[in-house]
């Protein structure tokens, strides 16, 4: 006789023989082979997802060359090495989604644009009949509704790449265009998404049916913008009124003071970070990734009796200070919707002189810089404190640049060591000082 047993959509057919005895001895083989077997199929089934370190750091991996090379930061090697063993058709679909994102993101780093940057929809499970392409997005007849998702990448990468939104329903202004976010965004992107003509609903909502389906970084391919299309014309984030209230209120109450000046600063937080891709920064747990010393920014303290730190850092992320700076130092007042604070703060400095910043490269200080004008971010500068260690949207020529995707500064630290980075904060603070 036999049964039919069913795990994760698959009929698996179990023949027993005939006999008590004999049926006895099979249940327990069987039942065990069938939570094997079944186990396996979890696994296989389980989405693998853009960020993937598991993929990108594995020996028999067909792309281990070129993702080494990535790794090292070698962006024209690595993109050379990627289209190499694309054009031969090595791995599986996977695999060659996968190699196109972190090619995307090689050629990201030589500032370039990348139609490679379209695969995050395939990576992420978008059947293919309801992905974009450019039959589509040259149709200009007929509308159509497409929803855009911004799950499974960093705030950063949200708010800086939002632009895509805008510049999708500028090309298609009869298009209905729905952003989806998760909750806590909701309230903050509200005037952004809504400002660009597009409908703003939240992740946990019922996702509305839609003629098309993609990812905000999926979109930035489907466009083939450049990385410097992404930054808008004006300020796209602001806060609401309570927040400008009493972040003013701060601000003013250290302005007062004689020669003060407002230090904005981000350490960041000591924790490593898996990007788009796969590639882990750092890849190796023990060496520092994004966040700054908080030893540098006490130094720097003490080295500027003139400046006022104002800490937007989180919970977890502050600077200590010992008591001789205490009256150097503020931490931001508490937000109540998601930003509203640093948003609020953005705006104030980019009307103030009075006001830089100084920031790792991690979630909150990108928001920051996405609320700042073009003028407040020339007094932002971003600190690559690990000079081995950084995302690719931080790349640039020689120590010190602008960011590809804002005009703020980028600087670079000789090394992680303390001294190094007081250095090169020192030095970030006289150039955006320095009047040109």
């Amino acid at each position: 006789m036999c049964c039919m047993l069913r795990a994760n959509g698959i009929y698996n057919t179990i023949f027993f023989m005939k006999g008590e005895c004999m049926m006895k001895s099979y249940n327990k083989l069987c039942l065990s082979g069938l939570l094997i077997f079944s186990g396996m199929l979890i696994a296989m089934e389980k989405p693998q997802g853009p960020m993937n370190a598991e993929w990108f750091y594995a020996q028999d991996n067909p792309f281990k060359v070129a993702n080494d090379l990535h790794q090292e930061r070698k962006w024209c090697e690595a993109e050379g090495e990627y289209n190499k063993k694309l054009k031969e058709g090595v791995g599986s679909q996977y695999d060659q989604d996968m190699a196109r994102l972190n090619l995307a993101a090689c050629q990201m780093a030589q500032r370039k644009p990348s139609e490679h940057w379209s695969s995050f929809d395939a990576v992420i499970g978008i059947p293919q009949e309801q992905r974009l392409s450019d039959d589509v997005l040259i149709d200009t007849k007929n509308e159509k509704s497409v929803l855009v998702r911004t799950d499974q990448v960093g705030i950063g990468d949200i708010v800086h790449f939002m632009e895509t939104t805008h510049q999708l329903k500028t090309m298609h202004p009869k298009w209905n265009v729905t952003v989806s976010v998760r909750p806590f965004l909701k309230n903050t992107l509200s005037d952004v998404i809504k400002g660009y003509g597009c409908e703003l609903i939240s992740e946990k909502d019922e996702q509305p049916k839609t003629d098309y389906i993609t990812h905000i970084m999926g979109l930035f391919g489907h466009l083939k913008m450049d990385p410097a299309a992404t930054k808008p014309d004006k300020i796209v984030l602001t806060a609401p009124e309570r927040a400008v209230n009493v972040v003013n209120e701060q601000i003013n109450s250290i302005l007062a003071q004689k020669n003060k000046m407002v230090l904005v600063g981000f350490a960041g937080e000591k924790r490593p970070a898996t990007l788009i891709g796969g590639r882990q920064l750092p890849h190796n747990n023990a060496d520092y990734g994004r966040d700054i010393h908080p030893n540098a920014f006490q130094l720097l303290l003490k080295k500027h009796p003139n400046v006022v730190l104002m800490d937007c850092g989180t919970p977890i992320s502050r600077v200590p200070v010992d008591e001789k700076c205490n009256d150097q130092y503020k931490v931001i007042v508490k937000e109540e919707q998601a930003f509203d604070t640093i948003v609020a703060l953005a705006g104030i400095m980019s009307t103030n002189k009075k006001i830089l910043a100084l920031a790792a490269d991690q979630g909150p200080s990108n928001v920051f810089a996405r609320a700042l004008n073009k003028e407040g971010q020339k007094r932002m500068a971003f600190i690559i404190p690990n000079p081995g260690e950084y995302d690719m949207r931080m790349e640039g020529e020689g120590s010190q640049y602008t960011q590809m995707i804002s005009d703020c500064l980028v600087l670079k630290s000789k090394s992680t060591e303390v001294q190094n980075q007081l250095a090169v904060l020192e030095k970030a603070l006289e150039m955006m000082t320095t009047d040109k």
